[in-house]
């Protein structure tokens, strides 16, 4: 979960059909632009074709029911019908289609038959991993440091908590600090490499309560500007651009959040060589990083213009050869609390960004946090914390939940 367009891109390699099949989907864009008129003069069928659609996932239009769906404008039919997920999410932007909340996309998750709603094309788009050429959020739109204020915590950590012993927010991020601290086994003096640092609140975190130096990457001048207040007088060095062009700098320990969502599963491989490259010999890595369950989930679809969710296959075989898994940690659920104290932190203050943001927007950032609470709270989804070493602990790893 990052707040911000990542530059921290790895090169993905390509083969001829992955052209063939991003032109596949702008065949089918362009077909979708040319039969939607023609559609549009047999609403009564489409409807029953939509609805036929959305049985398998229990879900009913216009019926009033729990979880049910309710359109207000006919569009919706079509894009639904015609661009599954990805058409819903847009018509909700729009106002053309209304929803229950969380209980709409618990019903999905529910079902396991994601495919269901999916883009016609979602299993060829899903293996391809290809960036799609969806609408996306304007330069003025872009969610800005104001927003994530109001919704996160005072350590500003756009990342899962930790709920084990925590009863509010706050202390859900502070207990995952704690615990990744406690995990990477600091001493003072360390370097440590954070390399998706955002606001700072980790750096600032590790370089306050261990004593250690932390460089910190982001994309991000907003970040920037933040985090340099933020982590002041501390041994805390935030960098704008990417931890792929380190160089021959080394660390003790490397930490990684939320950054393997900024890439797709086919860079993996090369991610991980960098970070074993910036690591010394007896050194720590710890990635945390929401996964899902399902290879057929949708929401690796309908993430694929800002990022990627991975499959655990998928980072087992990124890391084949190349690190040691010392320790694997599963709190996932801990994900579906994170994203309802979010929500309910935005509602609260929502009078304070409606004239900047608008109610498009809101719907669009709302849809979002309840998809994703649906998605952990079904456990469709998964958040991990992932100890590596470069070739084994010697006398092994002692890890601490």
């Amino acid at each position: 979960m990052t707040a911000t367009a990542p530059s921290n891109t790895v090169k993905i390699r390509r083969n001829p059909l992955d052209f063939f099949v991003l032109f596949t989907f702008y065949i089918y864009t362009f077909f979708t632009k040319i039969i939607k008129p023609f559609l549009g003069l047999a609403i009564p069928t489409v409807k029953k074709l939509l609805e036929r659609k959305l049985k398998p996932v229990g879900i009913g239009v216009n019926t009033g029911a729990p979880g049910d769906l309710k359109i207000t404008n006919d569009q919706a039919y079509l894009k639904f019908l015609l661009e599954g997920d990805l058409g819903a999410i847009e018509s909700v932007m729009r106002g053309y289609l209304e929803y229950d909340g969380v209980k709409t996309f618990e019903k999905v998750f529910e079902s396991r038959k994601f495919h269901a709603i999916a883009h016609p094309l979602y299993s060829i788009l899903n293996k391809s991993q290809l960036q799609l050429p969806m609408k996306g959020w304007s330069s003025g739109e872009q969610p800005g440091t104001d927003l994530f204020k109001i919704m996160l915590e005072e350590n500003m950590q756009y990342s899962c908590g930790y709920w084990r012993n925590a009863t509010n927010l706050k202390e859900a991020q502070e207990a995952k600090l704690d615990l990744i601290a406690r995990k990477l086994h600091l001493k003072p003096g360390m370097r440590v490499l954070d390399v998706n640092c955002t606001w700072g609140g980790l750096a600032k975190y590790l370089a306050k309560n261990h004593n250690v130096e932390v460089v910190g990457y982001t994309s991000s001048k907003q970040q920037k500007t933040f985090a340099d207040k933020l982590c002041k007088d501390l041994s805390v060095d935030i960098r704008i651009g990417s931890y792929l062009d380190l160089g021959a700098e080394e660390f003790d320990r490397v930490v990684s959040v939320g950054s393997l969502e900024n890439v797709v599963a086919k860079s993996y491989q090369d991610v991980f060589q960098r970070l074993k490259s910036a690591l010394k010999d007896d050194g720590l890595l710890l990635v945390q990083e929401m996964g899902i369950s399902h290879k057929s989930s949708p929401s690796l679809l309908w993430c694929q213009k800002y990022g990627y969710i991975p499959h655990h296959k998928d980072i087992i075989n990124a890391l084949d050869d190349v690190l040691i898994i010392e320790d694997w940690h599963n709190f996932g659920y801990d994900c579906y609390k994170t994203f309802e104290a979010w929500e309910q932190n935005l509602e609260k203050a929502w009078s304070k960004l409606v004239f900047r943001y608008g109610d498009e927007f809101r719907r669009m950032w709302l849809l979002y946090l309840h998809a994703f609470q649906a998605m952990w709270k079904t456990r469709a989804g998964q958040v991990w914390q992932i100890v590596l070493s470069k070739d084994g602990i010697k006398e092994g790893y002692q890890s601490y939940r």
